[in-house]
C-alpha cells in the first residue's frame, strides 16, 4: 500500500516513503521472501523518538519458513520502549510465553543493536518468521531484513 505525496516532473508518481518500494519488492520476491501488504498495530514516536503508542495502519508483512522446533512456538519482537517494559538495547521488547533460547536470544540482540531505521518489528510462530516494516531501500535493505529472517528462522 504505497503511499503517494506528488508528482515528478514527467508526471509520476512519487512515493511519501522514499523512491524504491517497487524495487525493493521485486528484490525481496527474488529471494524467495514471501510478501504481503497487512494492517496491524504499529508503534507511533515522536520527533524526539519517544514512545507515544500503537496505532492501527497499513505496513508490508516479508516472510520466510521457520526450521522446524523453534521455541517458544509464537513470539514478538517489537519497538517500544523501556517503559513498556523493553528487556532489549534501542527499545525492542519481546513477548512470549517463556524467555528466548539462547540461539534466538542472540539473533534478537544483533538485531537490537543493528537497527536503527524507520519501522520493524518481528514475530515468529510454529510455520514463519515475519517482519513487518515500511518496505524501502532496494536490494540492499532486503539483504538486511533477510539477514535477520534467516538468523530468526534458523534459531
Amino acid at each position: 500500500m504505497a503511499r503517494y505525496a506528488a508528482r515528478g516532473t514527467d508526471g509520476t508518481l512519487l512515493e511519501a516513503k522514499g523512491l524504491g518500494q517497487k524495487a525493493t519488492r521485486e528484490a525481496a520476491l527474488l529471494q524467495g521472501i514471501r510478501v504481503e501488504d497487512v494492517e496491524r498495530d504499529l508503534p507511533m514516536f515522536s520527533r524526539r523518538n519517544d514512545f507515544l503508542g500503537v496505532e492501527r495502519s497499513p505496513c508490508v508483512k516479508y516472510s520466510v519458513n521457520r526450521r522446524g522446533g523453534g521455541q517458544p512456538e509464537h513470539w514478538l519482537f517489537l519497538q517500544r520502549s523501556a517503559k513498556e517494559g523493553a528487556q532489549y538495547p534501542n527499545g525492542w521488547l519481546f513477548q512470549a510465553s517463556q524467555p528466548p533460547p539462547p540461539a534466538l536470544h542472540g539473533a534478537l540482540e544483533t538485531i537490537a543493536t543493528e537497527w536503527d531505521e524507520e519501522l520493524l518489528e518481528l514475530e515468529g510462530t510454529n510455520a514463519e518468521v515475519s517482519a513487518y516494516w515500511a518496505e524501502w531501500g532496494g536490494a540492499e535493505q532486503v539483504a538486511v531484513i533477510q539477514r535477520y529472517l534467516t538468523s530468526l528462522a534458523d534459531a
